[in-house]
Order: structure tokens, then C-alpha cells, then sequence
């Protein structure tokens, strides 16, 4: 199985591009993935198709949170300075999601103010 499912945040504003053969919408970028175990930033080359990429070009910035979910792809290349063939590794991206912190602190606000609304109940009076 060849899943991949990673978030986290544009390095660089993205463009839209379009294929010389069928002028298929895509663009590539990277993603800059925190490992919280080894305190380290992996960035994370990807390319997205389609309306995919259309929408991801559209309403995403550098900076922006995402995630992303696809499979990875390795494509062979010849280092001419070594004489060998090595390969990059990308993700070959299905889709995105809008990854927004700031609704997760609104969300927050709103369940806050619900818990002031609650009446206490003494656990003395429970049936248990």
C-alpha cells in the first residue's frame, strides 16, 4: 500500500501551471513538516493536479496550514557528476484540506461560553 497523509505549511506561494501535451492544470510545492519526537522540519516536495491544484493555487499563500494526502513517487535521475542514477522522492498529491487554527480558537470560545452557562450539581444528589 502507498498512502501518504501529511500536514503542514506552504514554504512558498504556489503557481499554476499547465502540461505541454493536454494543458492540464498543476503545480508543485513544498511542505514544511514538523517531527515534534526529533525536533526537526522535514520539507516535503509535492505535485497536485487538476482542480486540485487550481484550488490550491487559489486560496493558499506561503505560510498557509494544510494537509495533504496521495502517494509517494520516485523518479529516477543521472547525477552526470557521480555517473549514477539516484532518485527524488515527491508526493504525487490526490487532494488537500484547509487546515485553519484560527477556527479551532473559535470553536474553543463557543464551547467555553456554553460550560458558563451549566449549573453545578453537588455529586451528593446523584443516583449512583
Amino acid at each position: 500500500m502507498n498512502k501518504v497523509i501529511l500536514t503542514g505549511r506552504l514554504t512558498n506561494d504556489l503557481e499554476l501551471k499547465y502540461s505541454k501535451e493536454k494543458g492540464t492544470p498543476y503545480t508543485k510545492g513544498t511542505l514544511a513538516v514538523n517531527d515534534r519526537i526529533k525536533d526537526t522540519t522535514y520539507f516535503i516536495p509535492f505535485v497536485i493536479f487538476n482542480k486540485n491544484a487550481e484550488a490550491i493555487c487559489e486560496f493558499t499563500k506561503k505560510g498557509s496550514n494544510i494537509g495533504i494526502f496521495g502517494k509517494l513517487e520516485r523518479n529516477p535521475y543521472v547525477n552526470e557528476q557521480k555517473n549514477i542514477t539516484e532518485y527524488n522522492t515527491t508526493v504525487l498529491a490526490e487532494g488537500f484540506e484547509f487546515i485553519n487554527s484560527s477556527r479551532r480558537k473559535n470553536n474553543d470560545e463557543v464551547i467555553l461560553k456554553r460550560d458558563e452557562d451549566l449549573e453545578l450539581i453537588s455529586s451528593d444528589n446523584l443516583p449512583f
